[in-house]
């Protein structure tokens, strides 16, 4: 199984930091576009190793309260993701996150043209910061791939030609690239992307969410 680059929340809010980058200044040199562009690059997942990872966990028959602002997938998710146990953080997936927030915040210090260690400072951002967000963002990924392997999720061949050109038009506004570019080149997004949305759908279906005035 490929990696899922287009996780829940977190993920989705990591790539559209990333598109951020990418588009904020097309004038930029061909250095520093193929830099951004090489974010994309993550590490894949080895599924048989997944267990060595992440210790069992559930995930179905939760009731869970959405809080002020949070919708119903994102309490969902946030409480599945709060119980997990990590054992061991996958190395290679933790330094690339860890490169794409320093590569990151490097773009926003040239951009605005002061040194990357003032902008750190100034934003409250610290080299300890930056790994834990990386292992955060990790330990969402595993998760996620961890339903998906348990609960036996897949996607159907019908399924991805029904909603290929939806995911690949939604993922172009992500990239900043051309809906048929997306389509063309980048169809293992568009999966992952799916199955992302098709999990969460499940996990909607199989817990309990209501909103704080549903107490």
């Amino acid at each position: 199984m490929k990696k899922i680059i287009c996780s829940f929340v977190c993920a989705l809010l990591l790539l559209c930091t990333l598109s951020v980058i990418i588009s904020c200044d097309r004038a930029d040199t061909d250095a520093e576009e193929s830099e951004y562009e090489s974010l994309y690059s993550m590490p894949e997942y080895d599924p048989e190793s997944i267990g060595s990872y992440i210790k069992p966990f559930g995930y179905v028959g939760r009731v869970v309260y959405a809080e002020a602002g949070q919708t119903l997938s994102e309490a969902l998710w946030s409480d599945i993701v709060e119980g997990v146990e990590i054992i061991e953080y996958p190395s290679a997936q933790v330094e690339y996150y860890v490169s794409q927030e320093r590569a990151k915040y490097s773009y926003f210090a040239r951009r605005d043209g002061i040194e990357y260690e003032e902008l750190l400072i100034a934003l409250g951002v610290t080299e300890e910061s930056i790994v834990e967000r990386a292992k955060s963002l990790v330990k969402e990924d595993l998760a996620l791939q961890y339903i998906i392997s348990d609960a036996g999720i897949t996607l159907t061949s019908e399924e991805k030609a029904a909603h290929i050109d939806k995911y690949a038009e939604k993922l172009s506004q992500v990239y900043g690239n051309d809906a048929e570019y997306i389509k063309t080149n980048m169809t293992e997004q568009i999966y992952d992307a799916m199955l992302s949305d098709k999990t969460m759908e499940y996990l909607l279906v199989n817990n309990t969410v209501h909103t704080t005035q549903s107490k």
